[in-house]
């Protein structure tokens, strides 16, 4: 199944975000998918295991405002990406979990760089709606 994330700025201030996040845990962040099955049961998927990294070790104001490696979304833009999953191989109704993630520790510098130059990255996690998915 190919499933495209589109994440959307709903305020006002621009939202900055790195384009190298993707399935596994970064720095950059994660998109994460989990498949639950019809008793709330993750469905086992090969998965990534990264610790985060200590994220004040980069030039993040750069790489977030450099095209190649970051993405500003102004008030009502959409930023998306799209990703391919395995579906399960039994047969039954899944619901489809997911989670945009903003991982890295902001040391107090960083935070303070952010703030002098206007720029509000994600704090935290961002929940989608559930999507049920029925496989045949």
């Amino acid at each position: 199944m190919h499933v495209k994330f589109l994440i959307t700025n709903t305020g006002k201030i621009p939202l900055y975000l790195f384009r190298g996040m993707g399935q596994c845990s970064s720095p950059y962040g994660s998109l994460v998918l989990d498949i639950r099955d019809q008793r709330n049961h993750e469905v086992k998927q090969l998965r990534c295991s990264l610790d985060p990294i200590l994220m004040g070790s980069q030039d993040i104001i750069e790489a977030l405002n450099n095209p190649q490696t970051g993405v500003v979304l102004e008030e009502g833009q959409i930023y998306g990406r799209q990703m391919g999953y395995v579906l399960p191989k039994k047969k039954g109704t899944y619901r489809l979990h997911a989670k945009l993630t903003q991982l890295g520790i902001l040391s107090d510098d960083l935070n303070e760089a952010l703030v002098q130059h206007q720029m509000r990255v994600l704090r935290g996690n961002c929940l989608a709606p559930v999507v049920t998915i029925i496989v045949r």
